[in-house]
């Protein structure tokens, strides 16, 4: 048996490997086609996308040129304002008398700032600069600086009626200079190369803190403000430190001032006269919150320093945001109509509708597709075909060889267990006959014990060949039938006698019981039902030989639908759950029968199987009632019982 099943599993595996490569070998031609159809036929909906998406990609680009072209040509001139410009009245270095080239000194040179009157477009609302002074604007006189916030003018009327002075008010309402100086350095850190630099400064905070307010008692800055003041001045240190380390120089060149145009508590007296240079750092967007009503506004900040001025110098521009966008998206409405312009935040990466010099993008909606289909060859029937032809040659191939290997499998186990039946009885006949022969004296005893090992071995072997002849014709016609009413009390008589020799050959008690009664009658094949029966007691018999129990149990019991169920149980070890169909099929046998516990060639099940089927019931083998949970109880199933 196991080299049967070695014999199947090569199959098998041969099988596989042929499957496995004529569908890889197809799958791979099928691929082959698939990427050349579509590498040399692309259709025309593929390409129209293609070129509709390049073609919105290249608007996009070109409306972001046009937008940062607008911004810079606006706001690229305040990246180089001169610091001296944030003083309504500043004096110039190097002033020069026109007439003899000499230097003025005394008394020092006021001109006008420009930005007293700025004549960019609406949406630049304010100038401004900060320090730990405060705040001050070229644009505005110091009696102007109680005016009303712009946070408390309504949201409508906020773009006709807020003036420089009311954003001035709402920025020193709603930032003091440190906290402005906070957001710089927030917008600074969003560059990669200075977050680990922030870091390193945040971890010695202390120490600076202390360092500080040090410092500031040797200022003129005020005592209430010494602690902030001198914080301000050393992160303002800091900040002009990394932008020197971390940037190309061009971005934070030193400017040179005259000395009247420093904040004061320099290192030396204001009115001493000389230029300083002082450092400016590029600008940076801020989104600022001014009005308290989710409408932020946006701001260019720069920050200054004079290496003998204890101070840090925030100085920028306040940008109308609403105004700004406006005209942005009025700018593009001709290259990408329906298009937005949304702000986003400080650090955020770039992206191809990202404008450069301010933190805001391009929200556009990609254009739906617009094509023609055309029609095109289609391979895929074609495969189709070729794939199912395939798959059915290698099913048919298939089940053929396997149908080939069970046949050649079952006329193995039919020579094996033939032969190996047909040793013991002629093995016997060989023995007794010789017995007989060799008898001197005519000993009666065992003269009859030999006779009657001599009949029972020739009914064994007729037995047998009575099986395989009948075995022989189940691939032919149907069994002929013969079914009239019987009651089972009669069947279940006949198999008590049937079987009593071998239940009592082998030890056994028959244990018959009738619970259907005498009025219930079933129309069936009387010979075939008790032919079935008695095989399945007779394997009891045979394969319960170790029980405990020598009791065999026949019960007949009525069943749903008008059927009744034969069931025969014993107390054996029964069936292994692995071999619950296999002992049905022919020539298969159960594991205690092919270790030579019980004797046969594997016919008994198979033949009654079919005797059921042909009687329109059915065997199964299940679990026993009164055996635990040992399958060994084979129940019969038939239909037709009617009342007598």
């Amino acid at each position: 048996m196991i080299l049967h099943a070695t014999s199947r599993r090569n199959v098998i595996i041969a099988l596989a490997l042929i499957w496995v490569l004529v569908c890889g070998g197809l799958s791979w031609a099928t691929w082959s086609a698939v990427q050349l159809d579509r590498h040399e036929a692309l259709d025309e909906k593929e390409r129209s996308i293609a070129a509709q998406k390049v073609s919105h990609a290249k608007t996009l680009a070109l409306a972001v040129a046009h937008l940062d072209a607008i911004v810079d040509a606006t706001l690229g001139p305040e990246r180089y304002r001169l610091f001296e410009h944030y003083r309504s009245f500043y004096t110039p270095a190097n002033a020069y008398d026109p007439k003899d080239r000499t230097e003025l000194y005394d008394p020092p040179l006021l001109l006008r700032s420009p930005l007293q009157s700025p004549t960019g477009p609406d949406w630049l609302l304010l100038y401004f600069e900060t320090s730990a002074h405060g705040w001050s604007s070229p644009q505005l006189a110091v009696d102007e600086e109680l005016a009303t916030p712009a946070s408390a003018i309504p949201a409508a009327d906020r773009e006709r009626q807020a003036s420089a002075e009311n954003w001035f008010a709402a920025l020193q309402e709603r930032y003091d200079p440190f906290l402005l100086l906070q957001e710089f350095e927030t917008a600074l850190s969003a560059r990669k190369e200075m977050r680990d630099a922030f870091r390193r400064y945040d971890s010695t905070a202390e120490k600076r803190n202390d360092r500080s307010g040090k410092a500031a008692n040797e200022t003129s800055i005020p005592a209430e403000i010494t602690r902030t003041a001198a914080e301000f001045v050393r992160r303002g240190e800091l900040l002009l430190k990394l932008q020197r380390d971390h940037f190309p120089e061009e971005q934070c060149k030193p400017h040179l001032v005259a000395m009247e145009n420093l904040p004061p508590g320099g290192a030396s007296s204001t009115s001493e006269m000389g230029l300083k240079c002082v450092w400016m750092s590029s600008m940076l967007p801020l989104w600022l919150d001014l009005t308290l009503d989710g409408r932020w506004q946006l701001a260019l900040v720069r920050q200054a320093s004079e290496e003998r001025v204890p101070d840090c110098i925030l100085q920028g521009v306040l940008i109308d945001w609403n105004g700004l966008r406006g005209t942005l998206e009025e700018e593009i409405q001709g290259l990408l109509p329906g298009a937005a312009i949304e702000p986003v935040s400080i650090g955020t990466p770039w992206t191809p509708n990202r404008l450069r010099w301010i933190p805001a993008q391009i929200v556009a909606d990609t254009p739906s597709p617009v094509f023609v289909a055309t029609p095109a060859a289609n391979p895929q029937w074609n495969l189709l075909l070729t794939w199912g032809a395939t798959v059915l040659a290698l099913i048919a191939i298939s089940y053929g060889t396997l149908k080939y290997v069970t046949m050649a499998e079952r006329r193995i186990r039919f020579a094996s267990a033939v032969t190996h039946e047909l040793r013991t009885p002629l093995t016997s006949f060989q023995l007794y006959t010789d017995l007989l022969a060799d008898m001197k004296t005519l000993d009666r005893e065992k003269h009859r014990q030999y006779v009657e090992m001599l009949r029972g071995e020739s009914k064994r072997l007729a037995r047998l060949v009575e099986n395989v002849l009948v075995y022989s014709k189940i691939d032919g016609a149907k069994a002929a039938l013969q079914k009239k009413p019987i009651a089972p009390q009669e069947i279940l008589q006949s198999i008590e006698t049937e079987t009593a020799e071998q239940c009592r050959s082998s030890g056994k008690k028959l244990t018959v019981q009738n619970e259907c009664g005498d009025a219930l009658k079933v129309e069936t094949d009387g010979e075939f039902v008790i032919q079935i029966l008695s095989n399945l007691v007779e394997n009891a018999c045979k394969y319960s030989m170790d029980a405990d129990d020598s009791r065999i149990w026949l019960t007949a019991r009525p069943a749903p639908g008008q059927r009744i169920m034969f069931e025969v149980e014993d107390a054996g070890p029964g069936v292994a759950a692995g071999d619950r169909k296999a002992v049905f099929e022919p020539f298969r046998r159960s594991g205690a029968a092919n270790g030579g516990q019980a004797s046969g060639i594997g016919l008994g099940l198979a033949l009654s199987r079919y005797w059921a089927e042909c009687l329109g019931g059915q065997l199964a083998l299940k679990r026993g009632e009164r055996n635990g949970e040992n399958f060994s109880r084979f129940v019969l199933s038939l239909p037709n019982l009617v009342d007598a």
